[in-house]
């Protein structure tokens, strides 16, 4: 009977204690409950589409809110605080203020469990135009409850483009800056997968930027045209893939409309006409020697970016003197009428398939790879043409003539060889080797700016005269056609 009574006592001492640690943890658990709910809310997230911007350039971020309240909610500006804004951090992990005056977001009421998506314009909202990184979190302020939610932090950079042409202009009589003078500027920044094209408008004396604007992904080896109308309005026509252009006008206030086209079969006829419509100086083909096609010269530089060309040790690099020689050789073909095409106009690399099909969108065309030999015996000099085709011959021949017969070095002739440029370009296709960087004599003549223009100025001869191309050459070794394909 006593140990019964000891064991009811011993029971009814655990029932007391559990219950007195639900009492205990009850009041916690539900607090922990509604701070959980109250956190459940709203949920913010923030992206931006690039990680990139250039100075001055729009920086669109993309705020997304989910009521997750269970609840139609509002949000509002209260308690003095804006229902929207952004925290910013600069480089040095300094706080990044608002700009004074900035427009505050008007109140948006969100259904339950409806998701808004907001896209807010970083720029005149916060001077973000410093190069730099700058980390960026969103905050929302709930006023029903007097608490803040936060996305997750963001990174995005700020750069600048590199300048490719510039212009100052007045601004008009009767437009809300008259008497004052403003400077277009086009840009080029290369991203990861692509190069985009950029239009700035700054003022001249203050140098403040009124304006900074994409215009799109631009091919690299194809110079934008920018032309300033009697207005003084910027047209911009630049190549935005193979065989497709973009046009876009600026006008005085910073709007820019671009329309996009494909040039086809008759490309350039509709090039040529839709540059005189937009009061372009469009440069009219004409004949040499009897030639009145193909009007396209692709110009190809050898090598570029991290291929420097030659062999390991060679003092003078060949990527550097192709690129010379083949941005004079553009100019004295564009002089002579020709519309050229550039394989690449900077140190960049090409892959080799890239060069071809650069070169194949163009029809009614020729191309032309700009090289240096090398050789591991320094004695190796002179000068060869490669072709491929049977149709490439009278070419190779006639470039061969000019550029041998006007350079102090060996002719070693004209040679059929099946280099990839050559073989995966459909038109006449040449290669010229303009001497040898590892002859220190020819070396020596490479470095001279004066000799790079006479070999452009010889290669543009041969190209002007291909058509009238005789067997007689007698300074040149021209290959046979027989057993040509």
């Amino acid at each position: 009977m006593t140990r019964l009574l000891r064991d009811h006592i011993a029971c009814v001492r655990t029932r007391r204690s559990r219950a007195d640690i639900l009492r205990r943890v009850l009041p916690w658990f539900c607090i922990f409950l509604f701070a959980a709910a109250a956190e459940a809310q709203v949920q913010v997230d923030l992206k931006f589409k690039r990680l990139q911007f250039i100075a001055h350039e729009p920086v669109v971020a993309t705020v997304a809110i989910t009521n997750l309240a269970g609840r139609d909610i509002e949000l509002h500006d209260a308690d003095g605080q804006s229902w929207l804004g952004f925290e910013i951090t600069g480089s040095e992990e300094q706080p990044i203020p608002p700009l004074s005056g900035a427009n505050r977001e008007p109140p948006l009421r969100i259904q339950a469990g409806q998701r808004v998506t907001r896209q807010i314009d970083l720029t005149p909202l916060y001077p973000v135009h410093e190069y730099g990184a700058y980390h960026v979190r969103t905050n929302i302020y709930f006023a029903d409850l007097g608490k803040f939610f936060y996305s997750g932090t963001r990174v995005f950079e700020v750069t600048d483009a590199r300048p490719i042409w510039q212009q100052t202009v007045g601004v008009p009589d009767g437009a809300g800056a008259s008497g004052e003078v403003r400077t277009y500027s086009l840009m080029t920044n290369r991203f990861p997968d692509h190069t985009s094209l950029y239009v700035r408008v700054q003022d001249q004396d203050t140098g403040v930027v009124y304006a900074t604007y994409s215009l799109g992904r631009t091919i690299s080896f194809e110079q934008p045209q920018a032309e300033i109308d009697r207005s003084n309005q910027l047209h911009v026509l630049h190549c935005a893939a193979p065989r497709a252009w973009s046009y876009a006008r600026h006008k005085r206030r910073p709007v820019i409309r671009r329309n996009s086209f494909r040039i086809g079969l008759a490309a350039a006829g509709l090039l040529t006409t839709f540059l005189a419509c937009s009061s372009y100086a469009a440069k009219s083909s004409r004949s040499s020697g009897g030639d009145s096609s193909p009007i396209t010269v692709v110009i190809d530089a050898g090598h570029g970016g991290y291929d420097r060309g030659g062999i390991p040790g060679q003092r003078v690099s060949e990527k550097d003197m192709t690129l010379d020689v083949a941005q004079r050789l553009g100019r004295a073909l564009e002089a002579s009428g020709y519309r050229v095409v550039m394989t690449r106009n900077s140190d960049v690399f090409v892959p080799l398939g890239t060069r071809c099909a650069i070169a194949n969108s163009y029809r009614n065309a020729i191309f032309v790879s700009v090289h240096f030999n090398s050789a591991t015996r320094r004695g190796a000099s002179g000068i060869e043409t490669y072709f491929y085709s049977r149709d490439s011959l009278a070419l190779a021949s006639a470039i061969h003539h000019y550029v041998a017969g006007g350079a102090p070095s060996e002719n070693r002739g004209v040679r059929r060889r099946g280099y990839y440029v050559l073989r995966r370009t459909n038109m006449p296709a040449v290669l010229v080797e303009c001497g040898f960087l590892t002859n220190p004599t020819e070396a020596a003549y490479a470095q001279n700016a004066s000799y790079r223009q006479k070999l452009a100025e010889a290669i543009a001869a041969g190209v002007r005269s291909r058509n009238s191309v005789a067997s007689s050459f007698s300074t040149t070794r021209v290959a046979t056609a027989e057993s040509i394909p």
